[in-house]
């Protein structure tokens, strides 16, 4: 099978640059599949209690330039965003993933450092936890703390290059994996022909879902969240949101 190798390509910003690289079809259908690795999911506030609340003595410890320091937290924060809508708060993160994702020039580990002031946090408290029991062959678990799991999600534009580059790529270590793996390549050239649902087109099938009184197969109600923390219903716990699927 024929190997793909992207070492050569240059480390921009949004990998729809892809599209350009070839005048294969195949590369102009994964152009479409990729997001702008500038853009990062992360906590509602975290971003602000990074750079107002936590001293710079400790960012520095991180990296000398406090808006890498706070971007490498981002980064590694990012990793989380999908527990804010699972019922499993804590993940396991793979430990040589985020010495890709955070490391810096000289390949120091810098995301155990990263740990420790999340950990830290500000004098409102920590921003992440960690599960200290640790089992043979398993990763790491971490959870962010309380504030920031009720808070949300809200998109963040990365604006240091070298982060941007690093994050371009561990997206094209994974693209190279796709196209030498012949069922995700077949996938890869199927997903741009899909039409799938908009996201408002997704919440209308939920109200009616909703409206007709539907259950999950874990017996959870459907329930429309309408901006509403989960505190706002007594049996939360027994209710699966619209907005959170």
């Amino acid at each position: 099978m024929q190997q793909f190798n992207f070492d050569s390509i240059a480390n921009e910003g949004d990998t729809e640059d892809l599209s350009v690289l070839s005048n294969d079809i195949l590369f102009k259908e994964m152009s479409l599949l990729f997001p702008n690795v500038n853009n990062i999911l992360i906590p509602k506030k975290v971003a602000y209690a990074l750079q107002k609340y936590v001293p710079k003595k400790s960012l520095k410890a991180i990296d000398p330039d406090p808006l890498i320091a706070v971007e490498k937290c981002l980064v590694f924060l990012s990793n989380l965003a999908s527990t804010i809508y699972t019922d499993e708060k804590w993940k396991a993160l793979y430990s040589p993933l985020l010495h890709e994702q955070t490391k810096d020039k000289g390949n120091t580990y810098l995301y155990k450092k990263i740990v420790e002031v999340l950990v830290k946090g500000t004098n409102n408290g920590p921003i992440l936890e960690v599960d200290t029991r640790y089992y043979d062959g398993s990763s790491m678990k971490y959870k962010l703390a309380d504030p920031y799991l009720k808070a949300g999600l809200t998109e963040y534009i990365l604006k240091t290059p070298k982060i941007i580059q690093v994050r371009n790529k561990l997206y094209y270590k994974q693209l190279s994996k796709a196209l030498n793996n012949p069922i995700a390549l077949n996938l890869v050239r199927i997903y741009p022909k899909l039409d799938l649902p908009t996201s408002e087109e997704l919440l209308e099938i939920g109200k009616r879902l909703v409206k007709n009184g539907y259950t999950t197969n874990k017996g959870k109600k459907l329930t429309i969240r309408n901006k509403h923390q989960n505190h706002y219903w007594a049996d939360h716990e027994k209710r699966s949101f619209v907005e959170d699927n």
